[in-house]
């Protein structure tokens, strides 16, 4: 870091300066006849020490500051409890590629409340975890996968179409629903529901996440454990199936590239 140099460079200066002065001073104080070369290498010397002893320190507090703002860092942008990225890293992401397409998966856990009231905020806590770690699993490193909020997850798949968005969509669906978690001696299973959005590159993350939204209340309305998808039309709601494994079809847009600098 530029800044740090700079206070190193000074404070060897100083530190030189001083150390000149202090040499000078003893030798009068003293009143001993001193050869200039023999004082000045003394001066060397005893600068040469303060500057690492200066230069250490210094070194010690970057490095200190480095591992703070890492810690910060991982903080805002890593969730504690499923260490999954939280939405601040995603849309702090999506800020610097605005327009990058993709597709977004708005996930939810079905009857979470229930699960809460049956079991315990600390089993509701595990199922979360399990439920991330499913999800995750599922998607390519340079997907994001957020925790959004309480029990509900987004997934952004840069650069992928609606049938790659559908095939993994499904395929999260089926992982959570074979995923259990091992608490007080049960085991605890749980299943999502997902909507599914294009975000063209004209469009906002805002946008896509609407429409991923509206996807996912659909899904539900369907009957849960099962993937609406924005890009089909909408199924009226007296025609919904209630069987599990059933892509609610409901609007249309087309994909681009997340650019891999990003």
């Amino acid at each position: 870091m530029a800044w740090h140099k700079g206070y190193l460079l000074v404070a060897i200066l100083l530190v030189t300066s001083f150390s000149n002065l202090l040499v000078a001073n003893t030798v009068m104080m003293m009143g001993v006849s001193i050869p200039q070369g023999l004082r000045l290498l003394a001066s060397l010397a005893f600068s040469g020490g303060l500057t690492v002893l200066f230069a250490g320190s210094l070194i010690r507090q970057a490095q200190s500051s480095a591992r703070t703002a890492e810690e910060l860092r991982r903080r805002v942008f890593r969730d504690r409890l499923t260490d999954v990225s939280t939405r601040d890293f995603l849309f702090e992401r999506l800020s610097r590629c605005p327009r990058v397409s993709g597709i977004v998966l708005m996930v939810d856990i079905d009857h979470f409340k229930r699960m809460n009231d049956t079991h315990g905020h600390m089993a509701g806590d595990q199922v979360i975890r399990t439920v991330a770690n499913a999800l995750r699993v599922q998607c390519r490193t340079e997907d994001i996968v957020c925790r959004f909020g309480g029990e509900e997850f987004l997934i952004f798949l840069p650069g992928s179409d609606e049938a790659h968005g559908k095939d993994v969509a499904e395929r999260l669906r089926a992982s959570v629903k074979d995923a259990y978690t091992d608490f007080d001696g049960q085991k605890l299973r749980v299943t999502i529901s997902v909507g599914a959005a294009m975000k063209a590159q004209e469009e906002t993350i805002d946008m896509a996440i609407r429409a991923a939204d509206d996807a996912l209340y659909q899904a539900k309305r369907c009957g849960r454990d099962r993937v609406a998808l924005s890009w089909e039309p909408r199924m009226p709601d007296h025609t919904c199936p209630l069987s599990s494994e059933v892509l609610c079809p409901i609007r249309p847009t087309a994909a681009e590239h997340w650019p891999h600098n990003a």
